[in-house]
Formats: structure tokens, sequence, C-alpha cells
């Protein structure tokens, strides 16, 4: 029986940035899909959005570390930020869109998303603003699924937001169904 309230929404999300510091670095993409019900797993694949922003090479060359240079060369994801014709301001846009209706209660969701609010937090405050203080942090509930047991697939993640978002999701899945009763263990 699920006791969440029923204006309880997810909205799961992954950022690439240039960096680890909110203050300093500047989000790459950005990748949201929000759940339609208190059920996390309510997703519809209409509702998934994704934004590559439009930075110039120079900007690039400043802002990434080497070893972040070559994490988002070989996704692709430095050369999809050149051709972007994406403002930094339109990911707020679609989100404050989304979150405008004031009955509902926006649970931020994904892998280590504390990182990634930090970066809405600084960035797109309006946005953090409509999220609850409640977080659905997969990193935690998997750290506590392996601890019990879950065996552990030491994939990498893409590095691409929507990839990410659509592990993060999977990753939970797995994750309740070791925790059913009776279920059988799955790697994730």
């Amino acid at each position: 029986m699920n006791t969440l309230d029923p204006n309880a929404r997810f909205l799961w999300l992954d950022l690439e940035t240039t960096g680890l510091d909110p203050e300093k670095d500047a989000i790459l993409e950005i990748a949201y899909w929000p759940s339609r019900s208190a059920d996390p797993f309510d997703l519809d694949e209409s509702d998934q959005r994704s934004f590559v922003l439009r930075h110039l090479p120079a900007h690039l060359s400043e802002k990434l570390s080497p070893f972040t240079w070559r994490m988002h060369g070989a996704s692709g994801l430095l050369a999809d930020c050149v051709e972007s014709s994406i403002a930094w301001w339109q990911p707020n846009d679609a989100l404050l869109a989304l979150l405008e209706d004031k009955t509902l209660t926006w649970h931020l969701a994904g892998n280590s998303v504390h990182f990634d609010r930090s970066f809405l937090n600084n960035n797109y405050c309006k946005v953090a603003e409509r999220l609850s203080h409640r977080i659905l942090d997969v990193s935690a509930v998997k750290m506590v699924a392996r601890a019990m047991g879950m065996p552990h697939d030491k994939g990498e993640p893409a590095h691409r937001a929507l990839d990410d978002v659509k592990s993060s999701v999977a990753e939970l899945r797995a994750c309740v169904e070791f925790f059913r009763p009776g279920s059988k263990m799955v790697a994730i």
C-alpha cells in the first residue's frame, strides 16, 4: 500500500558539469524525467527532457581539468556543447513550467543527487526553491543494498545526463526488487 502523499512527484535529474564546484563550474548538460504519481517508476518516455547547453571552445578549455576534458570529450558532450544553440536559461524556464503547480510536492531523485542539487541552488535557484527538502538518492539505496549482499556491477555511468537518469531509475528498481521478500538477487 502506497502511503506517500498523492500530490508527491519525483523529478529524476542528472547534470553534467565542467567540474565539482557549483560556484566556479558550469552546467554542460541537464536531463530530467518526472514521474506522474507517487510511484517513482511511473514514467512516460514522452516526459523526458534533455538540454545540452551552448559553450564556446575557449570557455570549455578554461574551465575543464584534463580528467573532465577526457571524460566529456569521449562521451561526445563537448562537441555537442559547441554545436548547441541552447542558452543557460532555457532549462530553467522548462523546469519552472513543470514545477509551477504549487499543489504538488516535487522530490529530487537520482544518483548522488545532492551534487546536482548544489548546482541547481547556485544556477537555477527558483527551481531549487520549488523542490522538497526530501531527496531520493539512489546511490545511498545502492550502498545499503550492497551492504546487505546485493552483487555489485562495476559499470561506469555514461556521463551523459539522460542516460544517467535512465540508469538511476533502473538501479533503484533493481534495489527495490532485491529488498522484496523472496526476490532473487540481481546485480546493478
